[in-house]
């Protein structure tokens, strides 16, 4: 009874946290995120709200993400943190899940599909030492059963399905092959199949300890919480962990240069029969904090559903469509995704729009809407945040550079972002390769 009960405690106060307004003690300020020094060494930061009585806390080993292992290894990552956190100190699945709830921890969730490999949850202040002591196993016990480990082999790669799986993730699957060719960026998220069976214990336990170092590793703890507390938390958590190593590199195969030859793809699914699914996306490599501030700006001022140029050129010309942007970050490299759907008979009449406004906007530049834009960016990275649903926007928008972008970066941008040719399209409906020929493209685009 006791147990249960903890439970629902615990659930009600992390609740109660995400869902009441929570605000800086001064909304007029800016959300400051500080860094916190540790015995460690590790990069930590802190961002101080009344909290109350629970905590959040997020950690980022950078470059250890499926993007980033080498083609041999290949999903890796993925593996390794189903590896890490199913199981802990013994327990098994279920008894781990059991043993987090008891101790304060809630919506433990972790993602190694990017470049950076991550673990976040909420936990309440006053078990917190007990549960990071829990968790810092995942980390110094890695003798991991040989058959666990045949399980998970049998669970990855996940692969996306023509008919079953959603449009919008076959449409970024097939972009990311495009954009990043012959490179694991464009490679499943998940791992490849032939990576993933030679996959041994003693690689996971080799990827453990090489690529979750404390130099490559990020901490936030955002909460009512003292640098003196973060100190000895640190240490709780990750005091198994290795000291700075050899600095792996970057595999050759992690990111080249190549795009696919093919300029346009076609997905056909004939249950979609009269309504197309179109994706655009752009790669962009290697963006400054100022230069990425830019690119929010002057995305969101073209892109955006409701007022931006591009959505209200396709309200004039009459093409009905449901549509959406999104800028899908890294440190090495960016897209900006670009996804509409529309009626059929519309499709050719979309095609031509899409790239004879790609090539206006390579050659003109609206720096009276880009002002505007700007000015919102800078006022909501000003106005704190309201809960810790938005947590990770707000911090990233309230860090970003915006008050310095000038009509220079924007231009350096905006060549960037409409470079021709690092633009690919994929089309998915009940439609032929042929079907999606039938317009040409400008030449000033392509």
């Amino acid at each position: 009874m006791k147990h249960k009960k903890l439970k629902i405690i615990t659930s009600i106060a992390v609740i109660a946290l995400i869902s009441i307004p929570i605000f800086l003690r001064n909304e007029k300020q800016s959300l400051e995120v500080v860094d916190v020094s540790n015995n460690m060494g590790i990069k930590t930061s802190l961002a101080y709200i009344n909290s109350e009585d629970v905590i959040y806390i997020r950690c980022r080993f950078k470059t250890a993400g499926v993007r980033c292992n080498s083609v041999g290894k290949h999903g890796i990552s993925v593996v390794a943190s189903r590896m890490l956190f199913d199981k802990i100190h013994g327990l098994s699945r279920l008894e781990t899940s059991e043993k987090l709830a008891d101790l304060g921890v809630c919506a433990f969730a972790r993602s190694a599909d990017g470049e950076d490999f991550c673990f976040d949850f909420y936990v309440t202040k006053d078990t917190i030492a007990d549960a990071l002591k829990f968790l810092s196993y995942a980390f110094s016990d890695t003798n991991f059963s040989s058959s666990y480990l045949e399980h998970i082999k049998k669970i990855y790669p996940n692969i996306l399905d023509v008919e079953t799986s959603s449009p919008h993730d076959l449409l970024l699957s097939r972009l990311w092959s495009m954009l990043y060719s012959n490179s694991t960026y464009g490679m499943n998220d998940t791992g490849s199949s032939q990576s993933i069976s030679s996959l041994s214990i003693r690689d996971i336990q080799a990827f453990v300890r090489n690529m979750l170092r404390r130099d490559n590793l990020e901490i936030l703890f955002v909460g009512k919480i003292s640098r003196s507390e973060i100190n000895d938390y640190v240490q709780i958590l990750f005091a198994g962990l290795p000291e700075t190593t050899e600095q792996k590199k970057f595999h050759p195969e992690t990111l080249k240069a190549d795009l696919s030859p093919e300029i346009e793809s076609v997905i056909s699914r004939p249950s979609l029969r009269d309504v197309v699914c179109v994706a655009t996306g752009v790669r962009i490599d290697e963006l400054s904090d100022l230069e990425y501030a830019a690119l929010n700006v002057i995305a969101d001022c073209i892109f955006n559903a409701r007022i931006g140029d591009f959505s209200q050129g396709l309200h004039e010309i009459n093409i009905v469509h449901n549509g959406y942007y999104e800028i899908i970050c890294g440190d090495m490299s960016n897209m900006l995704f670009i996804s509409v759907c529309l009626d059929k008979k519309d499709l050719e009449n979309y095609r031509k729009y899409l790239y004879e406004k790609f090539a206006e906007y390579s050659q003109t530049l609206n720096l009276e809407a880009l002002g505007k834009v700007k000015d919102y960016f800078i006022k909501i990275s000003r106005n704190g945040f309201k809960s810790l649903q938005d947590l990770d926007k707000k911090i990233e928008e309230a860090s970003r550079p915006y008050d310095e972008i000038t009509e220079e970066i924007f231009e350096k941008v905006v060549k960037k972002l409409f470079d021709p040719s690092r633009l690919r399209t994929v089309i998915i409906g009940d439609v032929s390769s042929s079907d999606a020929a039938n317009v040409d493209r400008p030449e000033k685009v392509l």
